[in-house]
């Protein structure tokens, strides 16, 4: 075994010679290839060379992660891209430092892109890495908007998640649809949870909540919330969205709450990123509570039952599935080629204007579509969480989600409705940020003057309004 194929701690290799690819999709040397044999295939040819992609997640249950497994093997069934198998290589980053890794892997040849790594924090801990590299990052968790803010059509860090922007104006909606007139937001402030804090009053006052109704309580994510909670319970609003910075404050809110029965606000959790199945340990504790958890196409969910029995599908299965599809087909329009050539080929992918080339992301969707790429066409895309559509101009973000409502009885975890941001009634419809007026308020008669006369002023904001009317065109002028 050479140096290049060597493995390391928190590393596992992948690809294969195509005539294997339907049993053993991710081990070089499965084939019967020993050290310092080539691979061939079953005519004795040499094989072609996997194009390979590194995997920068926590692996917690066994060395892979199914839903890029899944995908992979779809990708490799239908031939590879680019007349290519592809590979993954996993990294754990609790087992060599992430800086670490992510630097090594930005630097690396043998890697053309990267799918990672866990959570908003960590994404914006690397992503400068690869924006020097021009090497794709994948992310499938983070939805921090401050991220979006910074690295929106830069084109090199993607996401195949929706900021939280949306999600905040659905979970209002939900608050203002389900009869609730007084609503309070507990938060973590850390980079995950400060966007439902920085948009939730902005929400709330558009959608028709008075100032005084709408109330919003902080705790730092690894601090216990029992005295916030306490804060909040007093108040006792109609409705509690807790957008939690760990499970522990999941948990922490769950076993403050008086008993069921008692007298206690409606508590919803914004889908944060973390297992709400945690929740069920809890057992008549947690009944009642409600939440939101990333969903999933239909006919991918039912496909997944299919596949893995008796298993649950992650929160954020669906965004893995599509990190993996989202690269192939990249790569596909890139002839297999990394770098700027494979940036530009995602967006090529992503801005397909033609019919789709199958109705689901499963196996015969991936060589369908595939197969319609490599025929010149430019099918638009669908992926396991719905339609691949990205943010026009920006790229980095989906353009819609689609959220499962949840709520804990004695029996366990139930899902009911399943509510989307692909609405044209929501403001944030209009674009990623919620745009302003089309023309500025009409002020020329006001006939108000400043009660001080200022001197040696250098600038002026007018803040022409109070509340959270416009709090958030003042902040940003500030």
């Amino acid at each position: 075994m050479n140096e290049r194929d060597r493995p390391r701690a928190g590393r596992r290799l992948g690809g294969l010679a195509p005539s294997c690819l339907p049993l053993l999709l991710t081990c070089l040397v499965a084939c019967g290839a020993g050290e310092g044999e080539l691979e061939t295939d079953s005519e004795g040819e040499a094989a072609p060379e996997a194009i390979r992609i590194a995997v920068l997640m926590p692996l917690v249950d066994g060395d892979s992660l199914p839903n890029l497994e899944w995908a992979l093997e779809g990708v490799n069934a239908a031939g590879g891209v680019a007349g290519r198998p592809l590979a993954l290589d996993y990294f754990d980053p609790r087992v060599e430092d992430l800086y670490s890794l992510a630097a090594e892997l930005a630097g690396d040849d043998e890697h053309v892109a990267v799918i990672g790594p866990a959570g908003s924090a960590a994404l914006a801990e690397v992503a400068d890495l690869f924006l020097e590299a021009n090497k794709p990052l994948i992310s499938t968790t983070s939805t921090s908007d401050d991220l979006l803010r910074a690295y929106g059509g830069k084109d090199v860090i993607w996401r195949t998640r929706e900021s939280d922007i949306a999600q905040t104006e659905l979970l209002v909606r939900y608050a203002k649809g389900g009869g609730a007139e007084r609503v309070t937001l507990l938060t973590s402030l850390d980079i995950a949870g400060y966007t439902f804090f920085t948009w939730f009053g902005f929400f709330a006052r558009e959608l028709g909540f008075a100032d005084d109704d709408v109330q919003i309580v902080t705790f730092a994510s690894d601090s216990p919330c029992d005295a916030q909670l306490m804060e909040v319970l007093e108040d006792m609003p109609d409705m509690v969205i807790v957008a939690a910075g760990s499970p522990e404050q999941m948990d922490c809110v769950a076993l403050g709450l008086p008993p069921p029965g008692a007298a206690r606000p409606r508590i919803v959790f914004a889908d944060t990123g973390f297992d709400p199945y945690a929740l069920e340990r809890h057992g008549a504790l947690a009944a009642g509570l409600e939440g939101f958890t990333g969903a999933g196409d239909e006919r991918f969910e039912e496909a997944y039952l299919e596949r893995f029995p008796g298993e649950r599908l992650s929160p954020h299965g669906p965004s893995e599935y599509d990190a993996v599809l989202l690269l192939a087909y990249g790569l596909e329009r890139a002839g297999g080629r990394g770098g700027v050539a494979l940036i530009e080929g995602m967006k090529d992918a992503v801005d397909g204007d033609e019919a789709l080339a199958a109705v689901g992301p499963d196996a015969d969707g991936i060589a369908a579509t595939l197969a319609a790429m490599r025929a010149g066409g430019r099918p638009r895309l669908r992926g396991a969480s719905g339609p691949l559509v990205f943010e026009p101009e920006l790229y980095m973000d989906l353009a819609s989600s689609t959220l499962a409502h949840y709520q804990l009885t004695e029996d366990g975890l139930a899902l009911d409705l399943r509510l989307t941001t692909d609405d044209p009634t929501f403001l944030t419809s209009q674009g990623v940020f919620v745009r302003p007026r089309a023309a500025p308020p009409d002020v020329d008669q006001s006939a108000w003057s400043p009660a001080v006369a200022k001197t040696e002023t250098w600038a002026v904001i007018a803040a022409l309004s109070s509340g959270f009317s416009n709090y958030r065109h003042q902040a940003d002028a500030l």
